[in-house]
């Protein structure tokens, strides 16, 4: 039964679409002008991909390295703040030995 049905849709679908296809000249101008609208559509999307893309490839290499420097000189800042209060510290120390001891 479900083959017997499946040969007469395809019997009617190739009746309907391929046997009483229009020939006309008209239609293949249509046909051949949508086919060529449609790679056209799909090549410039495809280009309009590729360069977007690469716009945001390199507008997010622009932002990482920016992040990168910020980065390093914040984290610099600090090793050169410890530096800075190490050296007072030393200063300070030293100043401190050179003193006579207060005896009471």
């Amino acid at each position: 039964m479900l083959t017997q049905f499946r040969q007469t849709l395809q019997k009617q679908w190739y009746v309907r679409f391929v046997k009483n296809r229009p020939t006309s000249l008209t239609y293949k101008t249509l046909i051949n002008m949508a086919l060529r609208v449609t790679v056209v559509v799909l090549v410039s999307a495809g280009v309009s991909y590729i360069h977007v893309m690469s716009r945001l490839e390199a507008q997010t290499q622009v932002q990482l390295e920016k992040y990168i420097s910020a980065r390093g000189q914040y984290e610099s800042s600090i090793f050169k703040l410890a530096q800075d209060n190490l050296t007072l510290l030393r200063d300070r120390l030293l100043q401190e030995f050179k003193q006579p001891p207060n005896d009471f």
